[in-house]
């Protein structure tokens, strides 16, 4: 998530930061973050146990936590504490680029995991059947084309017309011209947040409703059933728990969600008539918590992947 804050334009120069708790907060997220995350995705290219279609969306969830922390963060914290008169013109389009493009892309990813497991769990068995690493991959590639054609052309427009001596002090997108700033919060970080909230009691729904079926199947058949319907309910019975271990997953990444990223989406409803300083650093610092938080919840929701992690652990003692 970004660390700009919306500076008076009455000031000359950018205001005079300090190695205070705030950026050496961020430097420790950086650090978490970046290996955290690294070493899921290390355990998700090791493991073959971890392979499947789903494993795409995490990856890629994995990939753009790692991608914003190592460029967008350090960038942000680079122009907070660098004393400059005026950045480059073109330094301050890449900033304001990667301050987008990347921060974006995180809760789009959040979605596309909420879509997944909710389809794993309304339709199982369409689910197994029709899913696949090809569809898993060009969702997740058609998200970056998607953001980055959004983006993209809006900050060259910006830099080219709008930008002001004042916008590359503070190497921020113009405020006269602000309309697709506005959008990417209303479409990326605040309209993530509601779609992710408002499918999850539906998610909880059809949840419950598989675990009911589940219980009401037997995997033994009698001798009179044919072996066509064996293999259904056997392939339904597989698909059902596998659905339900989806639970725990889409649960506490939803919590996740929730927790960290609500302040901040509330600043950006309310700072065009309450701005508040003390609460715009709370909820930075809770929103940069995020993706180092997000490696942990996998650990935690998926078996397979403690397993991986063990089976690594116990190999390299050998």
């Amino acid at each position: 998530m970004s660390l700009n804050a919306t500076f008076s334009p009455t000031n000359s120069t950018p205001p005079n930061t300090t190695w205070d708790f705030s950026p050496i907060y961020s430097l420790c997220t950086i650090f978490l973050t970046v290996i955290g995350n690294g070493f899921i995705l290390f355990l998700y290219i090791r493991s073959s146990k971890l392979h499947g279609p789903f494993a795409v969306y995490v990856i890629n969830l994995l990939i753009a936590n790692m991608l914003c922390s190592l460029i967008q963060t350090p960038l942000d914290l680079y122009v907070r504490l660098i004393r400059h008169h005026s950045f480059p013109a073109l330094f301050c389009s890449f900033h304001v680029y990667f301050n987008y493009a990347l921060t974006t892309t995180i809760p789009v990813a959040h979605v596309l995991i909420t879509l997944n497991r909710v389809w794993a769990i309304a339709a199982p068995l369409s689910y197994r059947r029709h899913h696949s690493y090809k569809m898993a991959a060009g969702i997740c590639v058609g998200m970056w084309v998607f953001l980055n054609a959004y983006i993209v052309p809006c900050v060259v427009i910006d830099g080219v017309y709008y930008r002001t001596v004042f916008d590359n002090v503070h190497c921020t997108a113009n405020q006269d011209w602000s309309y697709w700033v506005q959008g990417c919060r209303a479409m990326f970080y605040i309209g993530t947040e509601v779609i992710i909230v408002a499918v999850y009691p539906y998610f909880l729904y059809k949840w419950r409703q598989r675990c009911r079926i589940r219980g009401k199947i037997t995997v033994v058949q009698s001798a009179s059933e044919s072996v066509k319907n064996a293999g259904e309910v056997s392939e339904q019975t597989a698909a059902s728990r596998a659905s339900a271990r989806s639970f725990l997953v889409l649960t506490l990444l939803t919590a996740n969600v929730v927790v960290c990223w609500t302040p901040m989406n509330v600043y950006f409803l309310s700072n065009r008539y309450i701005v508040n300083g003390e609460f715009y650093k709370f909820a930075k610092l809770i929103k940069l918590t995020f993706s180092a938080v997000d490696p942990l919840l996998f650990a935690i929701a998926i078996k397979d992947l403690r397993e991986a992690c063990r089976d690594l652990f116990q190999c390299s003692r050998l």
